[in-house]
């Protein structure tokens, strides 16, 4: 691990393609890599875009790489995507749609499978855009897979949120009203040579009305035809004036504070999932329990019961019992 770090961060895409891969396998100790990123963290800017599927997120995000690279900016993209049913890997839509900018001097770009993860993310999707970050990307897009309003784990990680919209998607406002729509900081109304375009807008502008609040970011409403490269210099535009607005206010600051809590409190949960369940199914007691389950002899609950409060079970755990 230690080799390809310092490839990494001397440059070499390869050693940093090959640590993806391997945090995405468990085949790194990830808290021996965290320390040493620690210092190197916290300069890219991050960028969501989410919206539900055929509304053109991987078109958007492909016009703004373009946009970047052309700017001299450097852009890490990691487009999760569906896993596939029998690898367990990802289905590389969003890479084959991104395809002109893979061999594109300054710009890496990820596919990751969700591997059944709910909230339109992969669960190393925090250690890939840390790697990314130490990399020295300016910006990193996270594009989600899409499956519509659900997808609000994006707004604990990126910076600016970019949701994507297509015309008469009047219904599906008012759908998300209560969801998705409170998180995104910039609209984009796609596909606008579709005759519902204003009228979409008008219903954003509508919901946006009612949420306004004095002080608040005033989320951008924003109308491309992706395909065509159209209104696409807006969207960025849009994002740094979000940008600038988060780093005045301190918008920037509170996000990533809750972002770090979020990936910690995540984290939290997987080690402690991983500790007990080495320790539960390790134990000569499990085999016992698992027989008088299958028996009918104890309810799955009393036996998860018994068996958690065995003292040797949490010195196995955690190196003591927990306090009585």
């Amino acid at each position: 691990m230690n080799e390809l770090l310092r490839g990494m961060l001397n440059g070499d895409t390869f050693a940093l393609g090959r640590l993806i891969t391997m945090a995405e396998n468990e085949q790194l100790e990830l808290g021996a890599l965290m320390r040493q990123l620690r210092h190197r963290l916290g300069r890219a800017y991050l960028i969501g875009i989410t919206g539900a599927p055929g509304a053109g997120k991987s078109t958007v995000t492909a016009r703004l790489i373009g946009l970047m690279v052309e700017t001299g900016l450097s852009v890490g993209v990691i487009a999760c995507d569906p896993s596939s049913p029998y690898s367990g890997g990802a289905v590389l839509g969003d890479r084959i749609r991104m395809s002109q900018h893979t061999l594109a001097s300054g710009v890496f770009i990820r596919s990751m499978a969700t591997r059944g993860y709910h909230g339109g993310l992969s669960p190393t999707l925090h250690t890939v855009a840390s790697l990314l970050d130490a990399f020295g990307k300016d910006y990193i897009i996270l594009e989600t897979v899409g499956v519509g309003q659900t997808e609000l784990d994006i707004a604990n990680i990126a910076d600016s949120n970019v949701l994507v919209l297509t015309p008469h998607a009047g219904d599906e406002i008012q759908a998300m009203k209560s969801g998705i729509m409170e998180i995104a900081d910039v609209f984009v109304v796609n596909k606008m040579d579709r005759g519902e375009a204003d009228a979409t807008v008008e219903d954003l502008q509508g919901v946006l009305r009612m949420r306004r609040k004095a002080g608040n970011w005033e989320p951008r409403i924003v109308k491309s035809q992706a395909v065509e490269g159209i209104g696409i210099s807006d969207v960025f535009a849009a994002i740094e004036l979000h940008r600038r607005f988060a780093s005045e206010t301190g918008l920037r600051d509170r996000r990533r504070r809750i972002s770090s809590k979020e990936a910690f409190c995540r984290t939290l949960d997987e080690v402690l999932m991983k500790r007990i369940r080495k320790a539960v199914t390790s134990s000569a007691e499990f085999s016992s329990y698992v027989a008088k389950v299958e028996s009918g002899e104890l309810d799955r609950y009393s036996a998860c019961d018994e068996l958690l409060a065995d003292k040797r079970m949490w010195r196995a755990m955690c190196g003591d019992p927990p306090a009585s």
